[in-house]
């Protein structure tokens, strides 16, 4: 399991990546507070767009098109220096804001990009 803190946000979360539940979320998210942007390839579909919040288990961006909830694929996060990439799952679309999705398959290399991310955002909240 990895764990930190950065001011009062803890975030932790082990080698699997755990199901969503979207009543009783099991991660806490941070809202983009930069511009992050943010691409996904799958079932036949190529979209592109911005970060509007991120957790350990799932993102939710910030695009125009609409996406069949299940459809699988690619997910990139551009941090500029490199780029998160996972495997992901369309979790929900809503209206006029963007697709969530669900991280399904994530390197460790990839973690720990996710991992240094979501420190700077939880840093960038507690100034």
């Amino acid at each position: 399991m990895i764990a930190f803190r950065c001011g009062q946000a803890e975030v932790s979360f082990s080698g699997a990546v755990p199901p969503a539940d979207v009543a009783g979320r099991r991660a806490k998210r941070f809202k983009a507070t930069w511009n992050i942007g943010a691409g996904f390839l799958g079932g036949g579909i190529r979209l592109s767009g911005e970060v509007l919040d991120l957790s350990t288990t799932g993102v939710l961006v910030r695009c125009s098109k609409d996406l069949e909830v299940g459809t699988t694929g690619r997910l990139g996060v551009d941090l500029g220096y490199d780029t998160i990439r996972v495997g992901a799952v369309v979790r929900r679309c809503i209206p006029k804001v963007g697709v969530a999705f669900e991280f399904t398959r994530m390197s460790p290399h990839d973690r720990e990009l996710l991992r240094r991310l979501l420190m700077r955002l939880a840093a960038s909240h507690q100034t």
